[in-house]
Parts: C-alpha cells; sequence; structure tokens
C-alpha cells in the first residue's frame, strides 16, 4: 500500500532528473527523485519511506507556507524509479526510463541489484 500511495504523490508532485557531478575533473551524471511541497506532514511519510529527512527550504517570496525538500540520488532512486515504474503514466515511465538509461551508462555506479522490481523490467 505505501508503494501505490508513494507512486502517486511522486505522479503528481515530484521530478524525476538526470543531474550532472563533477568528481576528480570528471564529469558524471547523476539520477535523482525530488519533491517539495509544504506538507511538512506528507513530507515525513515519504522521507520515511525513502530513508531520508525533509530540509526545509528558504521562504519563497509567492507562497507564505514553508517549503519542504526531500531528494535521493543515485542507487537508491534508481530503486524506487524501477519499483515504482509499472505504477506511472506514460510521460513519467518515459522520463524514468531516460533516467534509467543514463544511470546504466554512467561509469562509477553500484549495481547492487538486478534491474526487475515489482515483477516488471525496466530498461
Amino acid at each position: 500500500m505505501d508503494i501505490a500511495w508513494m507512486a502517486g504523490l511522486l505522479e503528481g508532485e515530484a521530478c524525476f532528473c538526470i543531474g550532472r557531478r563533477k568528481v576528480k575533473d570528471k564529469e558524471y551524471k547523476r539520477v535523482l527523485i525530488s519533491l517539495v511541497m509544504t506538507d511538512h506532514d506528507v513530507m515525513r511519510k515519504a522521507g520515511k519511506l525513502f530513508g531520508a529527512e525533509p530540509a526545509p527550504l528558504k521562504p519563497v517570496k509567492l507562497s507564505t507556507k514553508p517549503l519542504w525538500r526531500l531528494s535521493i540520488c543515485g542507487t537508491r532512486a534508481i530503486e524506487w524509479m524501477m519499483t515504482i515504474y509499472p505504477l506511472m503514466g506514460e510521460r513519467r515511465q518515459n522520463k524514468i526510463s531516460q533516467c534509467i538509461a543514463a544511470w546504466k551508462a554512467s561509469p562509477g555506479k553500484s549495481r547492487r541489484r538486478r534491474n526487475t522490481y515489482a515483477g516488471s523490467e525496466v530498461t
């Protein structure tokens, strides 16, 4: 049930990104899932599932409510992407596929697990 809840939240609110990082003058692609919301209780629940703590963001002039950010990257983000993939809409599935392809092509990543999660293979 928690996976379906998280998939719904990420479908509507998250960003699945391919970023860049530099390590010892080499540039690598990195993947991440980023979530920004004003609902701290929802962010705490998502954080427990992600194994991460939501962090406060600097106030934005357009909002009077405090903002919270939650991000995971690398292998942990890939594991979540593969887990929720079958539950996502077409646009999100396409973005997740792009992220996974970039992760597979990037040197220096950890491949502790296979590419099969939740009964579906993601390529």
